[in-house]
């Protein structure tokens, strides 16, 4: 029987690959690039398959992950997508014939799997299309965000004299591509500096020939959005209990949205949804002494990202549905 194994050496490198651009904080493609890396390790693991550590790999790759989210806490996203894919992994893997023989004893999901060659590449095949199925930005996916979200918008019409409705945005976000093509809609983009949210948003708009929205300068924000009926944007991670970690920016911009009785509308997709929780007993940096060691184990990190309460949010819309943050919870269901 031709035999499998996992390179771990290999694993590491690929992790330290992460591990980088989350210190490089590459802001523009990180997430994109941290979806990818994954679908890599993963198919690495696949590909060296040896049943016997599939369990192992999926232990090690958790803890990996808890050390990443020390590092930054956008990574807990690329903790939501490894998730989901060592589930596809457990389902499709973990449960072929079992072993009888030396194993008999071992606890039921330790036993190793034993398959044939054909077999194993069938199924490989099909995790692998899985994976990237889970991971990448799917079309029909943002259809089912976009179409949720016109709700709130006002769709076109064949009508010339209709008013279009103000959209405050925030962030970047391929679903505003979606939205303003479909909606009689003029989008208001802050400049989000120093992150400059508003001229890669405007860029992506110029890609696709759209014209009916305004770049404006963060300080005249409170201007426009009094005459917005929505704020609009795409948070990091949503959590079970209704949090979301979204940038500096817009945090502010949705703390102005509240002051202002604007209504605050969350898209993400269904892999942004996480039920781990925000560490909020941090290590006091001023208790830290000069001490290598000490620093080492403290629990500390720059904070890149910032959190919106749930009553901060109207709702969240995502492809299974229209949600109070109160109950997100029911995306798990």
């Amino acid at each position: 029987m031709q035999q499998y194994f996992i390179d771990y050496d290999k694993i590491q490198n690929q992790v330290n690959q992460i591990t980088s651009l989350i210190q490089k904080n590459q802001q523009d493609n990180i997430l994109q690039q941290y979806a990818h890396l994954f679908v890599d390790l993963c198919k690495l693991a696949i590909e060296q398959f040896h049943s016997t550590e599939i369990y192992n790999l999926a232990h090690y790759l958790q803890q990996r992950s808890d050390e990443f989210y020390i590092l930054a806490p956008q990574i807990l996203l690329v903790n939501s997508i490894s998730e989901h894919c060592l589930r596809i992994v457990n389902s499709i893997l973990l449960h072929k014939q079992q072993a009888i023989d030396l194993f008999e004893q071992c606890p039921k999901d330790l036993r190793p799997v034993y398959i044939t060659y054909d077999s194993f590449t069938k199924q490989k095949n099909n995790l692998i299309f899985k994976l990237n199925e889970v991971v990448l930005l799917e079309n029909k996916v943002d259809e089912k965000v976009v179409e949720r979200a016109l709700q709130f918008l006002r769709p076109k019409t064949t009508s010339t004299s209709q008013t279009p409705m103000n959209v405050f945005c925030v962030g970047v976000s391929k679903f505003f591509i979606s939205l303003l093509e479909r909606s009689n809609s003029h989008f208001i983009l802050p400049e989000c500096y120093p992150f400059n949210h508003g001229q890669k948003q405007k860029s992506l708009f110029q890609n696709h020939r759209l014209t009916n929205y305004e770049l404006i300068a963060d300080t005249s924000a409170p201007i426009f959005i009094q005459n917005c009926s929505c704020l609009l944007f795409e948070p990091i991670v949503i959590h079970t209990n209704g949090q979301c970690l979204v940038d500096s920016n817009t945090q502010t911009f949705i703390y102005l949205a509240n002051f202002y009785k604007i209504p605050v509308y969350g898209l993400f997709r269904t892999y942004q949804f996480s039920n781990k929780t925000i560490k909020a007993n941090l290590t006091n940096p001023e208790l830290l002494e000069a001490d290598f060691d000490q620093f080492g184990e403290a629990d500390v990190f720059v904070v890149q990202n910032l959190v919106v309460e749930p009553e901060q949010v109207e709702l969240y819309v995502c492809e299974k549905g229209i949600y109070a943050p109160e109950v997100v919870f029911r995306v798990l269901e």
